[in-house]
């Protein structure tokens, strides 16, 4: 998941920061804000206030839970032709934000 968030981060405007010196690394903010503890991107694959904050970026999106072959959360968006399954809500709205994104 971490991945996921990292890549997230990045199209967010966050930087990450490695200190060769120290063998330290951490996150900037995209405001340039440094937290030196802040050695993980953001969890948006599991806060539900960052997952929202990308759904309300995306337009004419649904969230729905069904039975597939296994109950799964889908988010989707007809119009942009986006489309993602995952085992939890936050974490579908973040496969489809990197789709609509990156498509």
């Amino acid at each position: 998941m971490t991945d996921i968030n990292a890549r997230i981060a990045v199209k967010k405007g966050w930087k990450h920061h490695e200190c060769f010196e120290c063998n330290h690394e951490h996150w900037q903010t995209p405001d340039g804000g440094i937290s030196f503890n802040q050695t993980d991107p953001p969890q948006y694959t599991t806060d539900w206030r960052l997952a929202g904050e990308l759904l309300e970026e995306m337009e004419n999106v649904t969230l729905n839970h069904f039975d597939v072959i296994d109950w799964k959360w889908q988010c989707s968006c007809f119009y942009s032709k986006f489309s993602a399954l995952a085992d939890t809500p936050q974490m579908a709205i973040c496969l489809a934000w990197l789709e609509w994104r990156e498509g």
